[in-house]
């Protein structure tokens, strides 16, 4: 939910605030709507809106707008987030399985069993079917002589499958 500041402070004792002397001052703003995003009860970040002293306040409609936007640009911040702390991790995987014999479909494939997705996120990942995504893993499996997902990711991993996780993985 948004806030004006004007919810808090009447804008005729706006000058009278530490808000008013200290900070308003040194920048051309006088209205301002702030709000926390977050998502499943986590915040992730804050937005502020300002508006210069000749402009009007925000009004209801505005802050309307913006709580209606406000859901969808915490998940893009989260999803952001989490896509770019991913690809790192599928990155460093990626580097492990380099000079395995391994094609670059097998690497792949590899590198996201290994960061926890299933067979159906991985060909939906790499638009390919399920039964593709069995098949290169099979080959995996086969090349490197493992047998389940498990050991493939201790023999990729090593200690570090024990010390660390792919980012949003449960505990």
């Amino acid at each position: 939910m948004s806030l004006r500041r004007t919810d808090h402070v009447p804008p005729s004792h706006l000058p009278d605030t530490e808000w008013g002397r200290d900070f308003q001052p040194t920048v051309p703003i006088f209205y301002e709507m702030s709000a926390n995003l977050g998502v499943r009860g986590r915040p992730i970040a804050g937005i502020a809106l300002h508006r210069k002293k000749k402009d009007r306040d925000f009004s209801g409609r505005d802050m309307a707008i913006v709580n209606t936007v406000l859901p969808h640009l915490a998940r893009a911040v989260q999803d952001f987030e989490r896509a770019d702390s991913r690809a790192l991790w599928h990155d460093q995987i990626r580097a492990r399985l380099v000079g395995l014999g391994l094609t670059r479909r097998e690497q792949e494939v590899a590198a996201l069993a290994i960061g926890g997705s299933s067979n159906r996120e991985i060909a939906a990942r790499r638009f390919i079917s399920e039964l593709t995504v069995k098949d290169h893993l099979k080959n995996v499996f086969g090349k490197l002589e493992v047998r389940r997902r498990s050991e493939l990711a201790l023999r990729i991993l090593g200690g570090a499958a024990r010390n660390s996780r792919p980012p949003s993985a449960p505990a």
